[in-house]
């Protein structure tokens, strides 16, 4: 599946995997709907997001503000799934298994 593509309880599986975590039905972490749970992610990440023309989001890695690092860039309808999909990016590349 394309990371470009993750939403929802996908993205969250796969934000979740990046950290580490192990899910269960019982403890389940929304990270692409919350900002206290995403937040720590973009801050240490240091995830730069910004709008998009048509609407949108887009995030990415930042590098000190030289470069834009494309090949981690997250575009999403929100910028908590922007953010999510460039972490993923950068922990697992443009495709993730299906889960």
């Amino acid at each position: 599946m394309k990371t470009a593509d993750l939403s929802n309880a996908d993205l969250d599986y796969w934000v979740a995997q990046a950290e580490g975590e192990l899910l269960t039905k019982k403890r389940w972490i929304f990270y692409s709907t919350s900002w206290l749970a995403a937040g720590k992610i973009i801050e240490r990440e240091r995830l730069l997001i910004a709008p998009t023309k048509d609407g949108g989001w887009i995030a990415w890695p930042s590098d000190g503000g030289e470069t834009h690092e494309a090949r981690f860039e997250g575009k999403g309808p929100t910028p908590l799934v922007a953010a999510m999909r460039s972490y993923v990016a950068m922990a697992f590349g443009k495709d993730v298994p299906c889960a």
